[in-house]
């Protein structure tokens, strides 16, 4: 059996996680953040000043896959 065919193996593999691209505005950076294990958020820092950013997952959200940070 191979890791592409196990049942639940995208967790596994950081290129086929989901994700959100964010972009970082006053750091002047990009990053992605990924779903937590629970699957109810997208939870990350900035690259630069590791501010915390969560997203949380909901019915009434976005399909959009980028984002705005303003880190403070």
């Amino acid at each position: 059996m191979t890791a592409s065919s196990s049942q639940g193996s995208e967790n596994l593999d950081p290129q086929k996680r989901s994700f959100l691209g964010i972009h970082y505005v006053k750091c002047g950076t990009y990053g992605r953040i990924y779903k937590n294990k629970d699957g109810s958020a997208y939870i990350g820092n900035c690259p630069r000043c590791m501010h915390p950013i969560k997203v949380r997952i909901g019915s009434e959200g976005t399909g959009h896959r980028f984002f705005k940070c303003f880190c403070p």
